[in-house]
C-alpha cells in the first residue's frame, strides 16, 4: 500500500516504521483524524517532550502524522482536514550541546592506537575516516574503483545504510555528498600497504580481485550496517573516554 515513503532513503523508512510502532500506534496513532484537531496533536507532541524527548526526537514523530496526514487530505479530495499543518513543535528547555570535535592530540592517539593493535586494515580504515572526513557508511561502501593512486584522489559517491532486511549500499541523497577528496601520502601509503596485503591474500585463495569489489574486504560491515558500529576499541586503548560518533569519526561531548 502506498504510504507517501517510496522517495525517502530505506535508513529513514526504516527509522519512520519503528517510531510509529514504539511511540504512535498506541497513542494518537488510535484516533479518527476527523476527531483530531491541531491542538491534541501539539499536547501530544508536548508530552513526548515532557518525556525527555528531544526536538531530534519529536519532529520525525511530527513529519510522520503530518506525512500521512496530508496523503489523507489529498487522496480524499480535500475533505479530510490536516490537523498535523498548524501544530507546532515544542521549544526545547535546554539548548543543545554542540558536538566537540577530537583535536590533533586525540586523533593522532587514535591512529597510533589502530596501528599498535596490527590490523593493517583497521587502522587504514581509521585513518582513512580522519584525513577524509569520511562519513562510516561511506568507508565501508568504499570500493577499488573509486581511487585514483596517480592523481591521489577518491571518489565519494555511495554509502552503506541499514535498511530493511538488511544493510545496504545507495548513493546519496544530495548531489552536494558526492565529492572527490584528495589523499596525502601517508594516508596513500596506507591504503598501498593493504592493496598489497589483499592482493597476496587473492593470490593465496586463487580469486582475482575486481575492481568493484568492496576495499576493506568486509561483506560482514554490510551485515553490520554503519551504525552499528560501535567505539572502536583503539579509542579505549588511546585513552579517548569518548564514544564515537556513529555517522562521523568524532566523540560526543
Amino acid at each position: 500500500m502506498h504510504n507517501g515513503w517510496e522517495d525517502l532513503s530505506p535508513k529513514t523508512v526504516r527509522d519512520y516504521e519503528r517510531i510509529y510502532r514504539t511511540t504512535i500506534r498506541s497513542s494518537i496513532g488510535e484516533q479518527r483524524i476527523t476527531a483530531t484537531n491541531s491542538y491534541q496533536v501539539e499536547l501530544f507532541l508536548r508530552s513526548l517532550a515532557e518525556k525527555g524527548l528531544g526536538t531530534s526526537g519529536v519532529r520525525p514523530v511530527r513529519a510522520i502524522l503530518s506525512s500521512a496526514c496530508r496523503s489523507t487530505s489529498k487522496w480524499s479530495g480535500g475533505e479530510l482536514p490536516n490537523p498535523v499543518a498548524m501544530a507546532e513543535l515544542p521549544k526545547p528547555k535546554v539548548p543543545s550541546t554542540p558536538v566537540r570535535a577530537p583535536g590533533l592530540s586525540e586523533v593522532k592517539g587514535i591512529i597510533e592506537a589502530a596501528q599498535a593493535g596490527g590490523d593493517v586494515r583497521m587502522s587504514c580504515f581509521v585513518r582513512l575516516l580522519a584525513a577524509t572526513g569520511m562519513r562510516l557508511g561511506e568507508a565501508c561502501a568504499f570500493r577499488f574503483s573509486d581511487i585514483n593512486e596517480t592523481s591521489a584522489l577518491l571518489r565519494v559517491d555511495r554509502s552503506v545504510v541499514n535498511a530493511k532486511g538488511g544493510a545496504i549500499v545507495k548513493v546519496p541523497k544530495t548531489r552536494a555528498s558526492v565529492r572527490t577528496v584528495a589523499l596525502d601520502e601517508t594516508t596513500l601509503g596506507a591504503i598501498r600497504i593493504l592493496v598489497g596485503q589483499q592482493r597476496q591474500v587473492a593470490e593465496d585463495c586463487g580469486v582475482e580481485i575486481g575492481q568493484d569489489g568492496f576495499f576493506f574486504f568486509l561483506h560482514a560491515w554490510l551485515r553490520y550496517s554503519a551504525e552499528s558500529l560501535r567505539p572502536f576499541a583503539c579509542l579505549q586503548q588511546a585513552g579517548t573516554q569518548k564514544w564515537i560518533c556513529s555517522r562521523h569519526p568524532r566523540p560526543f561531548p
